[in-house]
Order: structure tokens, then sequence, then C-alpha cells
């Protein structure tokens, strides 16, 4: 594992806790920039492709029933709190009664690795993802838990999972570049997936910046060397 800045806390953290009933309903939504430089999009992101919505923030068939969506809201109430415990109580009640929701798998994958308990961590993530192969957050959490159990290689496929849902996912390729960089070596790659990133910022990211400049001293360096 190679770096050399001080930002590596705030790279690994970079990823937001979600909270969110995603099987029937929509979340918040992420679209791509409209500024993304031409030669970001030719190597990284489709640019003749016609960029469309997150999939996983619009709406799906179906209805939430009120004893699901009440169960939900309380789960995520303890979890706001830090009340681990009692949020997976709830959210395991939940995954049992409405399994098809990918919201609730997704909570009680944080849940577990919250409770150090990165197998089961897993299984609910990859339920997330069965029940709602769209859940682009679930395949980040996923990610970053391979990656924080040292399975570098799965991690990768699973942001290249994600990136192939929609390619445009401004977390995906960031965190896909923070491990590309970090974790693989590979500075040639992620240095385009920060780029990408970057391009997909709706007011560049200062802090994102300072990474690519550094990235680009380093490959410049590298490159020097006899």
């Amino acid at each position: 594992m190679r770096f050399t800045d001080h930002s590596l806390i705030r790279r690994l953290c970079w990823l937001p806790l979600a909270l969110l009933l995603s099987a029937c309903a929509s979340g918040p939504s992420e679209q791509p920039a409209a500024h993304a430089e031409e030669t970001v999009f030719n190597a990284v992101l489709p640019s003749v492709v016609p960029q469309r919505l997150n999939p996983y923030t619009q709406p799906t068939h179906g209805r939430i029933g009120d004893n699901e969506r009440a169960l939900f809201d309380q789960a995520q109430q303890a979890m706001q709190r830090g009340a681990w415990p009692s949020a997976r109580t709830t959210l395991e009640s939940l995954t049992h009664s409405a399994p098809q929701l990918s919201g609730p798998w997704l909570n009680l994958g944080i849940v577990w690795q919250k409770l150090g308990q990165a197998d089961k961590a897993r299984t609910a993530l990859e339920q997330a993802i069965a029940a709602n192969p769209n859940n682009l957050d679930a395949y980040n959490h996923l990610a970053v838990l391979l990656r924080e159990t040292g399975d570098f290689a799965q991690a990768r496929e699973i942001y290249q999972q994600a990136l192939a849902v929609w390619p445009w996912h401004l977390t995906t390729q960031r965190n896909l570049g923070i491990l590309y960089d970090l974790y693989l070596g590979d500075g040639a790659q992620a240095l385009l997936h920060y780029e990408a990133a970057q391009a997909l910022m709706e007011e560049p990211s200062a802090e994102l910046n300072g990474w690519i400049i550094d990235l680009k001293r380093r490959l410049d360096a590298e490159e020097k060397q006899p």
C-alpha cells in the first residue's frame, strides 16, 4: 500500500451513511455534472451513450406498507443515535417480513459492520444488491467492507459492477480511485477515476484536486526513475 499525503483518513472515510428505504421509493438524486471534461469521459465514462439519471434514485413500482415504513423509521432513528443492537433487532424483523426491500438489508449490513460482524455484514449487503441490483450504496458499502478485510481484488470487482449499473456515480468513481491509489498501487488507473469523480462534481473539489496533483507528481517521478 502506497500513499504520501496526509488526507488518507479522509479518503478512507469517504462514504456517506446510507439510511434510505430504496426498494419502492426514491432517494436523493445524484445527477451527472454537465461540465465534465471530454477527455475524462473518453477514458472512463461513456461519451457516446446519453447520460441518464441514477437508476437507484428513481421510483419503482409497488407500495411500501405502513408497518414496514414505521419499522424502517424506527431503525433509522436507532442508527442515528448509535443504538446498533436496537437497530439490528428492528432491521432483522423487517428483512424477515419484507425481504424484497433493499434498503433494510443495506442498513442491516451497516449495522453489522458497526457491531464488528464482517461476515454477517457482507451477507446483508449482498442481499441488498440481490433485492435491488441498482442499489449503488450497497455496492459501495460492500466494496469498502471487502477492502477493510483485505480482499482488494474483490472490492475492485464490486466497484466495477456498480459502474456497470451507472458509470456516472460520483461515489463509486472516487472510491475506486482510492482503492487503486492506496491499495492496488495502480496510479494510472487511480488518476482516471479521480479525474472522473472531479468531472462529475457540481463544483470542483479542492481536496480531490489536491489528490490529483499529488498523484500526477508521483507518476511523473516514477517515470523519471532509471
